[in-house]
């Protein structure tokens, strides 16, 4: 499961690198102090899994197959420019790490194809809060990415980071190259002993040994990861000026079909294989965003900027039916002011127009519960806040 934490930083750090240098260009005169421009936002991630197998689980009451290690994953990021367009990130993350977590086991459907007959259960966990351990710590990078070229008609994304940990003050490099349309990983599977190479051949199994493994199958195996693409949101000020961009993470699929069991001779046990059965197994990656960022260094943004920032007023906040808006600004009777409402996945769900004022009253009754967002553009410049729906 690590690998697609990992796959999964690796798509978002390498977004941002390609889209900030364009993104966020400064204007600065003589009389005007150099300033970071900062992205906060946290994220917590989660993993659900489906089985699909032959075997009747309903029957069952342990079994190893479903003992699945889930990681939940908070983090909290920091990425700036500095005035000279120098590249920095900062994040601080907690982690959730259960080997055994509480599944909850429902047979969903049952499916017949050439395989046979499959009952298809859906898994849950439940995290609990007193479950968290891990680290906190800080990292700042600094990098220089290449921009994305097509090779076989996919991008190919490939970036080259130092960063050192300030906690360790070891000073690493990193350099990968990871493939759009999948990745592949090697597979690992249980040595069995002589007892279970009996049971298997007396079961029908076929055994092959050689010089160096004995491989003990009745049909070959499939491995593939899938990947597909969900759109998220972050929170970025520019020039002092809150805007959105529309970003993509990566849900991750693995399939695992038929059987295979490979002993290895003279060499260290691998891990526990699947069963004895056709089986697969999807995990969806869910990723939830918060924007804020407590790590940001206010002083590095002129007190103009923070005013700015501040100035949309949202109350009551929680509500219930209605918020009120106030913006501390003298508004022109020919100002064009736009008013926008987005939920947690970046979807408009609100909009309004008018022209030399604000709309002071948003009917929010409809709305979901949950944290939203909101913008305020006058003419050119923007203005934000958040609010909770009860």
């Amino acid at each position: 499961m690590t690998n697609y934490f990992n796959f999964l930083n690796f798509y978002v750090w390498v977004f941002i690198a390609l889209t900030l240098p364009n993104l966020l260009s400064s204007q600065t005169g003589p009389n005007v102090p150099q300033t970071e421009r900062v992205l906060c936002y946290s994220t917590t991630t989660k993993e659900v899994q489906k089985l699909s197998s032959t075997v009747n689980y309903s029957e069952i009451q342990t079994h190893e197959l479903l003992r699945t290690k889930v990681i939940t994953y908070k983090k909290a990021f920091q990425v700036s420019l500095d005035d000279s367009d120098n590249y920095i990130t900062k994040y601080r993350y907690l982690y959730h790490k259960n080997l055994f977590p509480d599944w909850h086991i429902a047979p969903d459907e049952t499916i017949i194809d050439n395989v046979g007959t499959r009952q298809v259960f859906s898994t849950t966990s439940t995290i609990y809060e007193g479950g968290w351990f891990g680290s906190q710590y800080e990292v700042k990078r600094t990098g220089a990415y290449t921009t994305m070229d097509l090779r076989n008609g996919y991008p190919e994304y490939t970036y080259h980071t130092d960063y050192s940990n300030e906690e360790t003050r070891e000073y690493l490099e990193t350099k990968s190259t990871i493939l759009k349309n999948g990745l592949t990983s090697p597979l690992k599977f249980v040595i069995p002993n002589n007892e279970q190479l009996t049971e298997y051949q007396n079961n029908g199994y076929t055994v092959i040994e050689t010089n160096d493994w004995i491989k003990v199958f009745n049909r070959d195996i499939t491995f593939t990861y899938y990947i597909t693409e969900k759109k998220i949101v972050y929170e970025l000020y520019i020039e002092y000026t809150l805007v959105y961009k529309v970003e993509k993470f990566y849900a991750w699929f693995t399939e695992v079909a038929q059987d295979l069991i490979v002993k290895e001779i003279n060499t260290q046990p691998y891990v526990l294989s699947t069963g004895d059965c056709a089986e697969s197994i999807s995990t969806t990656l869910y990723e939830d965003y918060n924007f804020g960022c407590d790590e940001e260094s206010m002083e590095v943004r002129q007190k103009e900027a923070i005013d700015a920032s501040k100035s949309l007023t949202v109350f009551p906040n929680p509500a219930n039916d209605f918020v009120n808006l106030h913006l501390n600004i003298n508004f022109n009777e020919t100002d064009k002011v736009e008013t926008l409402v987005y939920n947690q996945l970046g979807s408009v769900v609100m909009a309004n127009t008018s022209v030399g004022r604000l709309l002071s009253t948003l009917n929010v009754e409809s709305l979901r519960s949950g944290l939203y967002h909101i913008t305020v553009q006058v003419n050119n410049n923007f203005y934000s806040s958040t609010f909770t729906k009860n």
